[in-house]
């Protein structure tokens, strides 16, 4: 089962699914919720539903159900449907076991197969993780009720119902009129941002401007808990300094935590300059923050801040991604680095114009019978560029990343940004 959910499940479900991550469905979230306070947009709202005892209420009828839909033939649905029937259960009183008896419905925590069988139950939603669903719609009492039936409808068969003391309604800015109106319409909570999502915090603001603790007695707690790990830590710094290098240079060989850090973000980078469209979040980013610009030459003022930093590593990743040249019809002429100089539009800000060459043009606009064919350029840096072209080869066009297979390596992206000294020895 393990091995083909990624064919059933939809892109949107990253949970349990073998070659997705987590990671995409925090992102995509985060991305969701930026500028989701600016007033001039149109009413928003989210829910954040936390179901109640999730694993322990599915419903045994609708799983074979869900089995069934999903094509897998009668023979194996009765052997799953056996394996999560069969248990028997007793209970622990004065640290002793009393009696046996069947359970009634629900999947069992630390099963193997429990986490698979959920996410093909889970697969209704978007943007769900295990328990954890994030919904998104316009901040007006019709579409609230949409998405309250269809809770109501999905517990009813499923057995799944929202928990609404965890449960939240996050209203953006322009919503504060219908604020009333919707809670009592839904019974969920009012959810503020920054809001957990996956252990990790959802911003609408950069981090610098999140809301302190109000209450005076919280906000000592907070500060005297911070100020402590820093005098804590400040002995402990001193002592290793440089310490966080390569043995080879003198160090410990500790890695650096920042350096990690960078490298581990790098990989969501390459995957970015990769185009991996079995990830719904480089999809979006592709489609929505890049359009029709690259990673390479777009802005890094505006977005999220976590894009922002991820926008910042391509400058140390740029000297060790080689673009080949095949054919030209994968490349952006004018916005990706395939000439050794980086993106031309970088150094040759009016080329679109000078070569009447639009700005969205492909690398194959220039190549004629698998030679290069520029337009007439009379322009000193136009003519230096057109003097310097890299060679091309027969086939497609191809990213690699320089090392010894090809593709990207969390070692090689940290060997990029760790800490570096004089060999000793």
């Amino acid at each position: 089962m393990r091995g083909i959910l990624d064919k059933l499940i939809s892109p949107s479900q990253n949970a349990f699914v073998l070659g997705r991550s987590i990671g995409d469905n925090i992102l995509l979230a985060q991305e969701l919720f930026s500028g989701y306070n600016q007033r001039y947009l149109p009413p928003r709202c989210a829910l954040k539903v936390d179901l109640w005892k999730a694993y322990d209420t599915v419903e045994w009828d609708f799983l074979r159900a869900v089995l069934t839909h999903f094509g897998f033939p009668d023979q194996f649905i009765l052997w799953i449907i056996e394996c999560v029937t069969m248990p028997s259960y007793s209970v622990c009183l004065n640290g002793s076991p009393h009696g046996f008896f069947r359970g009634a419905r629900g999947l069992r925590q630390g099963d193997p197969m429990s986490p698979y069988l959920f996410v093909l139950v889970m697969e209704l939603f978007q943007l769900g993780f295990a328990d954890d669903l994030l919904l998104f719609s316009m901040a007006d009492t019709s579409s609230v009720l949409v998405f309250k039936h269809a809770l109501t409808a999905f517990a009813d068969l499923s057995g799944l119902h929202a928990n609404l003391h965890k449960s939240h309604l996050i209203l953006s800015r322009s919503a504060a009129p219908l604020r009333d109106e919707l809670l009592a319409t839904l019974d969920f909570q009012e959810g503020h941002l920054p809001l957990r999502y996956l252990g990790l915090p959802l911003l609408g603001v950069p981090v610098n401007y999140c809301r302190l603790p109000t209450d005076p007695s919280r906000l000592r707690s907070v500060s005297a808990n911070f100020c402590g790990r820093v005098l804590l830590k400040v002995d402990m710094l001193k002592y290793l300094g440089n310490k966080f290098v390569g043995q080879s240079v003198g160090g410990l060989g500790i890695r650096d935590i920042h350096a990690l850090n960078k490298g581990l973000m790098s990989r969501h980078l390459w995957r970015i300059i990769m185009a991996d469209r079995s990830s719904i979040w480089v999809d979006w980013i592709i489609h929505y923050r890049l359009r029709e610009s690259s990673v390479w030459t777009i802005s890094d003022r505006t977005g999220t801040c976590g894009w922002r930093k991820l926008v910042r590593l391509r400058e140390w990743l740029r000297p060790i991604i080689f673009y080949p040249i095949g054919d030209g019809t994968s490349f952006s002429l004018w916005h990706d680095p395939w000439h050794k100089q980086g993106p031309l539009i970088l150094q040759f800000p009016l080329g679109p114009r000078h070569t009447a060459i639009s700005d969205s043009a492909l690398l194959c606009t220039v190549i004629r019978d698998g030679g290069w064919n520029w337009p007439s350029i009379t322009d000193m840096e136009s003519i230096d560029i057109t003097h310097s072209l890299p060679s091309i080869h027969a086939g497609n066009d191809c990213i690699l990343w320089k090392g010894p297979r090809g593709f990207f390596s969390s070692s090689a992206a940290y060997a990029v940004f760790a800490p570096t000294g004089p060999k000793v020895g």
